[in-house]
C-alpha cells in the first residue's frame, strides 16, 4: 500500500484532500439540514443523490449506466464495494439497506443514518421479521428501496447465490423488482485489490489504495422489472439470480 502511494504522491494527496473536503461538507451540509427543518425520506434520498456525485468525483469515479433505471419497488444488485451504494445513488436516488456495522463507522455512519439507510443484523431473525413493516413504511413514502442480496462482496468473478429472505417483502407488499449489475474498470490499479471491497480488507488501507488509483468507472445496468404478482420468495430470487447472472455472463463476454 505504502509502496503504490510513494509512486502516486501527487495523485493520492491531491485526492485525499479532495475527499476530506467534500466529505467535511456533507457532514456539515446534514448537520445543519438535520438542525433546520426535517426532511422526507425521498428529499433524503436526493441528498444522498447529490452527495453521492460529489464524493464519487472526489475518487475520480466516474459512472454511466445502461438500460432503464427503475423508478418504484426494489432493486437488487451484486455486491463488489462499498462504492456501489454511490455508484447505484448517483443514477437513482433510492433507501438503501446496510449491514448494520456500517452505522458505526466514523462520519459515514452518521451520513448513511441521515440519508435514510435501513441497517439490518441479518444474523437476528428478529431484523428480517420486522422488515416488510419496515420496507411497507418506505414504499408508502414513494421511495424505492435497494439491496444486494449475496448478503456479502466478492471478487466479481462470478454472482453469488441470493439470500430469499430479504424478497419476502417485495412479495407480501406487490412490488416492482428490478435486477441490475454494477460492475468497474480501472486504469493504473488492480480491480481485486484497489477498487473492490472483500475477505476481509480493512476500510482504511483500502480507501488509501483506491485513492491511489488513475481513474475508475463504475457501469449500471438495469435489467427488466419482475412485475407482481410474485408466486413466492425462492422462485423469485432464482429468476432475479439468473437475470443478474446473465448479464454478468454478457458484461464479461463485451
Amino acid at each position: 500500500m505504502l509502496k503504490r502511494i510513494s509512486r502516486h504522491p501527487f495523485r493520492f494527496t491531491g485526492k485525499f484532500i479532495h475527499l476530506f473536503t467534500t466529505m467535511t461538507c456533507a457532514g456539515l451540509d446534514a448537520a445543519q439540514l438535520n438542525f433546520r427543518k426535517k426532511l422526507t425520506l425521498r428529499q433524503k434520498n436526493q441528498w444522498q443523490s447529490k452527495w453521492s456525485r460529489n464524493i464519487l468525483m472526489a475518487l475520480g469515479i466516474q459512472v454511466r449506466f445502461e438500460g432503464s433505471p427503475p423508478s418504484k419497488g426494489m432493486l437488487v444488485a451484486n455486491h463488489l464495494s462499498y462504492v456501489d451504494i454511490m455508484a447505484i445513488s448517483y443514477v437513482v436516488p433510492a433507501t438503501f439497506l446496510s449491514k448494520a456495522e456500517v452505522r458505526k463507522w466514523p462520519l459515514i455512519g452518521f451520513l448513511t443514518q441521515f440519508a435514510g439507510t435501513l441497517f439490518v443484523r441479518r444474523e437476528r431473525k428478529s431484523d428480517l421479521h420486522a422488515l416488510t413493516e419496515t420496507f411497507s413504511r418506505v414504499w408508502k413514502e414513494d421511495s424505492m428501496i435497494v439491496m444486494f442480496p449475496e448478503g456479502t462482496s466478492s471478487n466479481g468473478d462470478s454472482i453469488l447465490p441470493f439470500k430469499s429472505s430479504l424478497l419476502k417483502p417485495a412479495c407480501d407488499e406487490s412490488q416492482p423488482v428490478t435486477p441490475a449489475l454494477v460492475k468497474y474498470e480501472c486504469v493504473g490499479g488492480s480491480l481485486e485489490e484497489d477498487v473492490y471491497f472483500w475477505k476481509d480488507m480493512a476500510f482504511a488501507p483500502h480507501l488509501m489504495r483506491l485513492l491511489s488509483v488513475q481513474s475508475v468507472r463504475a457501469t449500471v445496468t438495469f435489467g427488466q422489472p419482475q412485475l407482481p404478482p410474485h408466486t413466492n420468495r425462492k422462485q423469485l430470487t432464482q429468476s432475479l439470480w439468473l437475470d443478474v447472472q446473465k448479464m454478468h455472463a454478457a458484461a464479461r463476454n463485451h
